[in-house]
């Protein structure tokens, strides 16, 4: 059995929606709507169900036959580093078939899509890069670097970062390629987005999908691997608080703890240092993939100095907030 994963950059600017700088989530554990509340998919009458696995919780199940979900245009509007991730387990059946599929076919082919099994070479991860750009060249990459198992679960981050682009197993980096030929100028928009469907006439998925994300941005391996990790079947709404927020810490002065808050709207890969007014880190106290919520942490301050410190909150870099607090015993 063989996965491909063919890389559009199709998916990367598409028709702008308003919503720039925004991931989507979909949990896929009753259906198939956006956590985050901006792109709702459509399935299918028949087909498509939703089960309780002892593994993942509830999950998406497509029956190979008829079932697969139709998600909107403009799922990231004008980015070109991008991450998305998912669980999958394939119950086997025809090759072909697609875990999603974005982008174009015929006759412009740009399309991203994640495939259980091609009909090339079997059993082997298979990942191309390629396509039709306007006015340019029909190019691809392949890259085949492992195996996978029927009736098992897999998670998948496909990382696309400038000219580079790196995929992982689990938690396994298994493709890491510096020179994709992704050219930004290049990104036409996309036809169509799909979870378990094909753009051309190939068998539709069977097996269970869950957690679809995408991020406009390149995680790191630390993210990748905090993600992989994060424990399922707990039911944490997605997007509890409206924006960024750091509070004061309380209380202060303080001696010798006190108790930092902060606030995140979407999932995000958090950290929360301590400084002092040197400049000098005297201690991490978070740093950690985050569910969207708010957020108490501890911070005991018994082996430093009296003083003035720096508390420091950096989210994704693109949200750096940095607060004083004084140390008086």
């Amino acid at each position: 059995m063989k996965t491909i994963l063919i890389i559009s950059s199709a998916l990367l600017v598409c028709i702008s929606m308003g919503i720039a700088q925004e991931d989507a989530h979909w949990p896929l554990d009753t259906n198939v709507e956006d956590a985050l509340g901006y792109f709702h998919g459509e399935m299918t009458p028949n087909g498509v169900s939703f089960a309780d696995d002892p593994i993942r919780g509830k999950v998406m199940l497509l029956d190979g036959v008829s079932g697969y979900v139709t998600l909107p245009l403009g799922l990231l509007d004008f980015v070109q580093d991008v991450t998305i991730t998912c669980w999958f387990n394939w119950a086997g059946g025809g090759n072909w078939q697609r875990v999603y599929s974005f982008g174009n076919s015929m006759p412009n082919v740009r399309t991203l899509y994640l495939c259980p099994r091609d009909g090339w070479v079997p059993n082997k991860l298979h990942i191309t890069l390629g396509g039709q750009p306007p006015n340019g060249a029909f190019t691809w990459k392949d890259f085949m670097p492992d195996s996978i198992e029927t009736n098992t679960w897999y998670f998948s981050a496909f990382i696309l970062k400038g000219d580079s682009l790196k995929f992982y197993l689990n938690d396994d980096l298994v493709v890491n390629e510096g020179d994709v030929l992704v050219d930004p100028e290049d990104l036409i928009p996309d036809s169509a987005n799909y979870i378990g469907r094909s753009h051309w006439p190939d068998p539709t998925y069977n097996g269970m999908i869950d957690d679809l994300r995408f991020y406009p941005y390149a995680f790191s391996p630390e993210e990748v691997i905090a993600l992989y990790e994060t424990p399922v079947n707990v039911n944490v709404p997605e997007k509890t608080v409206q924006q960024f927020i750091l509070n004061q810490n309380y209380p202060n002065p303080f001696n010798p703890a006190t108790k930092i808050s902060y606030s995140i709207p979407k999932a995000s890969f958090v950290t929360l240092k301590i400084f002092d007014l040197l400049g000098r880190e005297i201690s991490t106290l978070v740093n950690e993939f985050q569910r969207a919520d708010t957020y108490n942490v501890n911070f005991d301050a018994s082996d430093i100095a009296n003083g003035i410190y720096i508390y420091q909150l950096k989210i994704n870099n693109e949200f750096i907030k940095t607060k004083r607090m004084v140390l008086l015993r």
